[in-house]
């Protein structure tokens, strides 16, 4: 078999080098879920009800797009190894919940142009929100992959996702006016934050990543444990 591509690393040593980097800045970096609701959410109705699914109830995506959203996150950090996949963690859920929110809806950030290709140091350059980019961005990247392979997104197998995930960010191309690498580098970054952040967001689902790196969570008495290099083997402390 050959070697799996870039962006499917091994999860064990994927975890073992983000431990090493302070996790309390992913923690703190999770909207609250409660804040004025992102733009163009799906319409009610029968046809948009999310089914009984491990991930729960969705504000944000319509099934289609919770559908795409799972096959890619399943991708990038897959079941096994000892540990949860993204999937099993709750990674859907909390971006899900984070596009409904302040986040998804860039209410905290300068929204004005005009947009010009920017420095990475200069942050957000896009007219779109994070929630209009996952909308705008799973439709197209399902129409391109319909058109090439006469099947969906979420209808492709394990290779053949992984081969799409590499080609996304390696070898860029147009999602409609939009980069396929910056919907990756948004995609990868927040399928990360849920995998780590508190669980009281949606994410790290039974804080079972954390208890996977010994990392002691949000102990309000224990705070010397953030910093204490020996990994922490009792039951990690969410905020919530």
């Amino acid at each position: 078999m050959a070697a799996p591509p870039s962006h499917c690393f091994n999860r064990r040593g994927f975890l073992v080098s983000t431990a090493a980097t302070p996790l309390a800045g992913l923690v703190g970096q999770a909207e609250a879920q409660t804040p004025p609701a992102a733009p163009a959410a799906a319409p009610a109705g029968p046809e948009h009800a999310p089914p009984a699914a491990e991930q729960g109830a969705r504000i944000f995506l319509n099934n289609p797009e919770s559908d795409m959203l799972t096959a890619l996150v399943d991708r990038l950090i897959p079941p096994g190894e000892g540990g949860p996949g993204g999937v099993e963690s709750g990674v859907v859920t909390f971006i899900d919940h984070q596009l409904s929110g302040t986040f998804g809806a860039a209410s905290n950030w300068y929204m004005r142009g005009p947009f010009a290709e920017g420095k990475p140091s200069q942050g957000w350059q896009y007219a779109l929100t994070p929630a209009a980019m996952y909308r705008h961005s799973l439709e197209a990247l399902d129409r391109v992959v319909r058109a090439e392979s006469g099947k969906g997104v979420a209808e492709l197998d394990e290779v053949q996702r992984d081969a799409l995930l590499t080609r996304m960010e390696k070898q860029p191309f147009d999602l409609n006016g939009l980069p396929s690498s910056v919907f990756f580098e948004l995609l990868l970054n927040n399928t990360i934050e849920g995998y780590f952040a508190d669980p009281l967001y949606g994410g790290n689902r039974g804080a079972a990543t954390w208890k996977q790196i010994g990392y002691p969570g949000a102990n309000p008495v224990r705070g010397d444990l953030v910093t204490d290099k020996t990994p922490y083997d009792g039951d990690p402390v969410s905020i919530g």
